[in-house]
């Protein structure tokens, strides 16, 4: 065995170098979201102003949608996502 198994950091251990930035950072997370809400259009709050594009509203709700349920899957090879499917039943590609 050679190169640098076992070696570093242990699993489950804090990255130092990033730790204090995400504890930081962490200070603010309820505020962002709440900002998110209100960009969404989900806040009745002054403070947190609807956007004005439909398209930052858009983003506002996928970021909140993200933060919530973890980002949706995302098909492999592009396309509507059956190209794996395809390849096994090749009679599925004259369909």
């Amino acid at each position: 065995m050679s190169g640098n198994r076992g070696k570093g950091r242990p699993k489950g251990a804090v990255n130092k170098a990033t730790a204090d930035i995400k504890a930081l950072a962490g200070v603010y997370g309820p505020d962002a979201v709440k900002a998110l809400a209100g960009l969404a259009g989900l806040s009745r709050d002054d403070k947190h102003p609807k956007a004005e594009s439909e398209a930052a509203r858009v983003a506002a709700l996928k970021e909140l949608l993200d933060r919530a349920y973890g980002k949706a899957a995302q098909p492999v090879g592009g396309g509507d996502g059956t190209e794996a499917i395809k390849h096994l039943f090749g009679w599925l590609n004259d369909a």
